[in-house]
């Protein structure tokens, strides 16, 4: 049976990271920026955060990831202090594109609907 414990650890993590973006760091390039999930490792040793950037396109996800990585110290720093860790997780980030992708699959249905004939007695 899988352990709650990294699951819990790490929604706390994407609390304080989510925090920080919004109050304390003072980068321009994370105003619009979401924290969508952190997955840990099961030692607690690594966390992968997804982030998301809901206005714009490729270059604001970009440009959020830098400053995101430029902002990892101080954000480690962050979470040892609020979460009083034995060991404070390395942070990898990764832009979450999981949007784009339901959005392609919107797409993709829609064009399939337009092409479809329609049925005796439907419109």
């Amino acid at each position: 049976m899988p352990s709650v414990r990294p699951q819990r650890v790490a929604d706390q993590i994407r609390a304080v990271l989510s925090e920080a973006c919004l109050l304390e760091l003072r980068d321009p390039r994370l105003r619009h920026v979401t924290l969508s999930e952190v997955r840990l490792t099961r030692d607690l040793r690594l966390a992968d955060v997804y982030y998301s950037v809901y206005s714009g396109g490729e270059t604001e996800r970009d440009a959020a990831g830098e400053a995101l990585h430029r902002a990892t110290p101080r954000l480690r720093h962050l979470i040892g202090e609020k979460l009083r860790m034995r060991y404070v997780p390395d942070l990898r980030f990764h832009p979450d594109r999981s949007v784009d992708y339901a959005l392609h699959i919107e797409e993709v249905l829609a064009d399939i609907a337009s092409e479809t004939p329609a049925r005796d007695g439907e419109e």
